[in-house]
C-alpha cells in the first residue's frame, strides 16, 4: 500500500507526515502480498535458473536434447526434481539415465 501511495503526486507535507507515521509506528513498507509476490517471483527465477542449468550441464557434456526432453526440462516446476536431474546431469552416461 505504501509503494502505491507513493507513486500517487502527494505534496511534500502529505508524504512528510505519512513517513513520520510509518516511522513512528513501526508500518511495513511493503505489504503481506507484495512480500508473497516476492517470494513466488524469486521461487519461480530459481526454479527456472535450474532448469537452465540442467540443460546446459547436459550440453556442456555432449548430450543433444531433442525438443520434446528440452521442453520438459524447462517446463518442469518441481525443485527437487529439477536438483535430481542436475545431479545426474553432472555423471550420468546417457541421457535417458540423466533425466530419469
Amino acid at each position: 500500500m505504501y509503494y502505491d501511495i507513493e507513486e500517487e503526486p502527494l505534496g511534500a507535507a502529505v508524504r512528510r507526515e505519512l513517513e513520520a507515521l510509518i516511522a513512528s509506528d513501526g508500518i511495513a513498507r511493503e505489504t503481506e502480498a507484495a512480500r508473497r509476490c516476492v517470494a513466488r517471483g524469486r521461487d519461480e527465477g530459481e526454479r527456472q535458473g535450474k532448469a537452465q542449468a540442467v540443460a546446459v550441464v547436459l550440453l556442456a557434456r555432449g548430450f543433444r536434447l531433442g525438443p520434446a526432453q528440452r521442453d520438459r526440462v524447462l517446463a518442469c516446476t518441481d525443485s527437487a526434481t529439477l536438483d535430481r536431474w542436475l545431479a545426474r546431469a553432472v555423471t550420468a552416461t546417457s541421457l535417458e539415465e540423466a533425466l530419469a
